[in-house]
């Protein structure tokens, strides 16, 4: 089953249109827009928590293109990552 999946038979496409549609129903949101939000609030709290480089962080929460996270976080969140760790971290900035 998990070989004709591999290939695209009916069986395994059938499946994942039901699987969207039920997991949109259960939590009002598309699978990658809730994996998206899990993202982000993780990319958040290691802003937030930590001074951690931006590209590692975008990395940490399994982003690859960088520039891609940027924009989707500007969009969701309403400020870049470097603004959003001025205004929330906690954690006290390195002293050189």
């Amino acid at each position: 089953e998990i070989s004709a999946c591999l290939v695209g038979s009916e069986m395994c496409k059938e499946t994942a249109r039901t699987f969207k549609r039920r997991f949109k129903e259960a939590t009002g949101e598309t699978p990658i827009g809730y994996l998206q939000h899990l993202r982000i609030e993780a990319a958040k709290h290691l802003l937030e928590s930590s001074r951690e480089q931006t590209a590692r962080i975008i990395w940490s929460v399994g982003y690859e293109d960088a520039s891609s996270f940027r924009r989707l976080f500007k969009r969701t969140v309403g400020c870049t990552m470097e603004q959003y760790r001025k205004r929330f971290s906690y954690v006290s900035p390195k002293v050189a």
